[in-house]
């Protein structure tokens, strides 16, 4: 057996069979290109189950998902804890807990915004601290009905809280099923099968 190095040197002074046919290569070619078009289709199909499988699992292994809905929900239960907090720290200051609340508010949405790529959710929080600023406006002014009405003061910051959360909710609870992905991804597969 000669050496490795020698094999390209003995091939080249055989001519082959598709250079004095070139009609042979034609006809072996074309089938050749399309097996393997489909071959590379069915890899790639298999590589995205494969790919999604794999980091399903590294994420239950190496921690939780979370969805956009629960994301929500977690933005909802830190403006809630908010409001405690400001309660508990200004229990006898109506102006000091709106100004507490409104500067939770502005906080929580406007990393909400960011977070979410959502101006909705950013735009709720500066309402919300603009109509809170009316209301203490309102409490402060001798001249209002609402003079020194704690009570009203406090209803005014926490429905503008609630005005926040019920916009959180709304631009974050989800807006369909997983299951129709995972019936596209099925029939592309069955497709791909039928193509191969």
């Amino acid at each position: 057996s000669p050496p490795f190095t020698a094999y390209p040197t003995l091939l080249s002074t055989y001519p082959t069979l598709s250079s004095t046919c070139p009609e042979i290569r034609t006809l072996a070619l074309g089938p050749w290109v399309i097996i393997a078009i489909a071959l590379g289709v069915v890899i790639i199909g298999i590589g995205i189950v494969v790919g999604y499988s794999i980091y399903r699992a590294a994420t239950i292994l190496l921690g939780e998902i979370y969805t956009k809905e629960q994301v929500g929900q977690y933005t909802n239960d830190i403006l809630t804890r908010m409001m405690d907090n400001c309660d508990t720290n200004f229990p006898n200051d109506p102006v000091g807990y709106a100004n507490c609340v409104k500067s939770g508010i502005q906080a929580t949405t406007g990393a909400a915004e960011d977070f979410f790529d959502d101006p909705t959710i950013g735009q709720s929080g500066q309402t919300a601290a603009s109509n809170i600023d009316t209301c203490i406006q309102d409490y402060n002014n001798s001249s209002s009905p609402k003079y020194h009405d704690s009570v009203a003061l406090k209803a005014c910051t926490d429905q503008q809280n609630k005005n926040v959360q019920d916009t959180v909710t709304n631009q974050t609870k989800s807006k369909g099923n997983p299951f129709g992905a995972l019936l596209i991804l099925g029939a592309g597969l069955i497709g791909m099968y039928i193509i191969t």
